[in-house]
């Protein structure tokens, strides 16, 4: 390709750039990385720094229309593109030269989308050019997607673009998964109570694919004041399971992000609770982590050589 793609660092600097050539002040204190966000939401509306300026709601949004403008002028200058560029003038291409688009309709005759209910208004417009029937061809979309599981609204993503699936693709067929094989039914019961109170998605109750087990137990759920208290709650309760005649190899502790496994490993540790990590490196054992402990131990005993 004749052009470069910036990555966050690069677009830090033009958006601080942007930011300070601008001749009025800002409404609101704005930082690069707030304006990133903000352009970066217009982009995913399709939206030029012209459109963007005349849809204007209020002084910040018309500062920032400014501020996108000039921005996207240095990645010009620069011949390059940031990622949202890349779905935004993708779009533009196909929309202002028919040719072009039926040439990739051709290439690309069977469309294949994951995640659906995560996709954003740029990404939708796109899938539903380059899937357009024609008289020459029909409309090939299979996607895969759960308003439910929708948890990229912080990245622009729109959740009723699935809820309106039906509606922007009409010939579509729709197949419900309905059948779970991850989980048993008193957690699924447990989610669908929670989310069946949602407005934003019309809910499914799913069913668990695994008979229960003889002497299974109801899901217990409690409210911890913080994140240290929740963890320590799990330690004292896998403490009293072992007292019970529960192995420790028999208990897992399931969290989302890798960043989360500090607390409960110091949780674990203070309970006495012996564990290893699966998946990824313990927040205790990362070489960063390790070489502070050695030096910490160091400077409390200038004996231990071996730290």
């Amino acid at each position: 390709a004749d052009f470069t793609i910036y990555g966050s660092d690069e677009q830090v600097q033009l958006a601080a750039d942007a930011l300070d050539a601008a001749k009025e002040r800002p409404p609101t204190l704005l930082e690069p990385e707030d304006l990133i966000r903000q352009m970066s939401r217009a982009k995913s509306r399709l939206l030029s720094p012209r459109l963007a300026a005349r849809f204007a709601k209020d002084p910040l949004d018309a500062f920032v229309a400014g501020c996108y403008r000039r921005y996207q002028a240095a990645l010009a200058r620069h011949n390059a593109l940031d990622f949202d560029d890349m779905i935004l003038m993708t779009h533009q291409l196909f929309s202002e030269h028919p040719d072009v688009l039926e040439d990739y309709q051709a290439k690309w005759r069977h469309v294949l989308v994951d995640e659906y209910q995560d996709t954003d208004p740029s990404q939708h417009a796109l899938i539903e050019l380059l899937t357009r029937p024609s008289a020459a061809r029909t409309r090939s979309l299979f996607s895969v997607g759960d308003g439910m599981q929708a948890i990229y609204g912080f990245r622009n993503a729109d959740h009723t673009i699935i809820e309106r699936f039906q509606h922007d693709f009409p010939e579509a067929s729709v197949i419900e998964l309905a059948t779970n094989y991850r989980s048993r039914q008193s957690i699924l019961d447990a989610a669908f109570a929670i989310i069946r109170h949602s407005r934003a998605v019309a809910p499914m109750a799913l069913r668990a694919a695994a008979s229960p087990r003889p002497g299974e137990r109801n899901l217990m759920i409690f409210d911890a004041k913080d994140a240290r208290d929740e963890a320590e709650q799990i330690a004292r309760q896998i403490n009293d399971l072992a007292r019970q005649g529960r192995k420790f190899r028999e208990i897992a502790i399931l969290y989302r992000t890798r960043h989360m496994s500090r607390g409960f490993e110091a949780a674990l540790r203070h309970a006495r609770v012996p564990y290893s990590v699966r998946g990824s490196t313990g927040f205790y054992d990362r070489a960063v982590v390790r070489d502070a402990l050695a030096y910490l131990r160091a400077i409390a005993n200038p004996k231990d050589n071996l730290s």
